[in-house]
């Protein structure tokens, strides 16, 4: 899957999770504001006029705005679209209206008019997160926010997005602003994520600096007074999607210490662990962190116990269903956790090309043991995938596991279990990509 679609994807996913983390942390209450439509929106001729105004003849000039053509970029970008976020009676629809704006948005030809039309996004995407405006539409402005490019993709050149340098800010400060609520930041970080994946060398030194300091801080840093466990669990994972889409390491590997602390922790979450192998898969940092036979225990344990967990609960749903088969759907989903943790594991041990990765960075003899790790766990992955059903699945695992027990030395007493995620409503539906939710539960 490319960035491009898995974003949207996430993004979408994220929409939920920043609305469901709001659920549980303090914001503005009803009754929330609204924009209303000026009247020409009313008037079927009066909105088609401003529309082919914009859609016609300026999207498709190549000459800077003017005084009229940037009259009607606002009131169709402004008045129509970003006013519309605010209905309450079309509140669902935000997702897709936050679609149409950006599709349309990316098809002006001027750069002055496309920098204007930032401009004005970000001045009321300001004003939407700050006030008492309904979650969804307080999310989906920070979402917009994220996604304005300086200069837009341009397929036919084989160009990629140039992220507006002015977003890049926003979405900065946003981090430290106390008038927004948990679930607007995590918005702001899904925005920063494309950022550091296709704005990273454009942005300035200044910019870069700040984003890496605040994002290391994120993954050291206890969650502070008044943010659940889940939250902060959500805004880690995306400062960790940040720093691995970005590519660093950290001021003498400064953010690779803080995700092999990660791994190292027992009480780090599974999804949060996923992530952070999955970044290292993308960083080169021999010289600069040097993983040690802790890291490698941990790693072992962690697969270890997946594998112990997944066993036990596909022999729970072989029980409940007995004497009848079990149903594909319980080999389905434990396949499913178990592909996406093993390989998370295994990219960050391998990593995705040469010189990335754990194994890597290890000195010789250590580098060879987790090679075998991550031969092991690439076997356990391709049973997984032989399309096996339960029972099946469960003799598969349970060679797997005790070929990981192996190599981890005399069979240990079972690790306490990683903790997942805390069950609440800032967890999103499982996916192979994004937060599994209830990962080991």
């Amino acid at each position: 899957m490319s960035f491009k679609k898995s974003f949207r994807v996430i993004a979408c996913l994220l929409t939920l999770g920043c609305l469901l983390v709001l659920s549980t942390t303090s914001f503005a209450q009803p009754p929330y504001k609204e924009l209303s439509y000026p009247p020409w929106v009313d008037s079927p001729a009066e909105k088609g006029k401003v529309r082919f105004e914009v859609m016609s003849k300026i999207a498709n000039s190549t000459s800077s705005p003017s005084t009229s053509d940037k009259e009607n970029l606002k009131k169709w970008f402004v008045d129509y679209h970003v006013r519309g976020l605010t209905h309450l009676k079309t509140i669902s629809k935000c997702p897709d209206r936050r679609a149409v704006l950006l599709k349309e948005l990316r098809v002006l030809k001027a750069q002055g008019a496309r920098d204007y039309v930032n401009s004005l996004l970000l001045n009321t995407a300001k004003v939407l997160t700050e006030d008492n405006y309904h979650p969804a539409c307080r999310v989906n402005a920070m979402l917009v926010a994220g996604e304005l490019d300086a200069q837009p993709l341009n397929q036919i050149k084989k160009q990629l997005p140039k992220p507006s340098p002015q977003g890049t800010d926003f979405l900065i400060e946003s981090l430290d602003n106390v008038k927004l609520d948990d679930g607007i930041k995590v918005a702001a970080l899904v925005g920063l994520v494309r950022h550091a994946n296709y704005g990273w060398a454009t942005m300035s030194a200044v910019q870069r600096n700040d984003v890496q300091s605040k994002m290391i801080a994120l993954l050291t840093a206890a969650a502070p007074q008044g943010r659940d466990g889940a939250t902060h669990v959500w805004m880690q994972r995306r400062a960790i999607d940040v720093l691995g889409s970005a590519k660093v390491t950290g001021q003498d590997g400064e953010a690779v210490k803080a995700m092999l602390g990660l791994i190292e922790n027992p009480q780090s979450p599974a999804s949060l662990r996923c992530s952070v192998y999955l970044a290292l898969g993308k960083l080169a940092f021999k010289g600069q962190a040097t993983p040690t036979a802790k890291t490698q225990k941990a790693t072992l344990d962690f697969a270890t116990k997946t594998c112990e967990l997944e066993r036990k609960m596909i022999e729970e749903g072989l029980k409940k269903f007995a004497p009848r088969p079990a149903p594909d759907f319980i080999a389905d989903r434990a396949k499913r956790r178990m592909v996406y943790v093993l390989n998370s594991i295994r990219t960050g041990i391998v990593g995705e090309s040469d010189g990335n990765g754990i194994a890597n960075a290890m000195a010789q003899a250590d580098a060879a043991n987790a090679g075998k790790v991550a031969t092991e766990l690439q076997t356990l992955i391709d049973n997984l995938n032989n399309g096996i059903d339960a029972s099946a699945l469960q003799d598969a695992i349970a060679r797997g596991e005790n070929g990981l027990r192996q190599l981890n030395g005399v069979a240990p007493a079972a690790p306490a279990a990683p903790a997942d995620d805390p069950t609440a409503p800032a967890t999103p539906p499982p996916t192979d990509d994004e937060d599994l939710g209830n990962l080991l539960n």
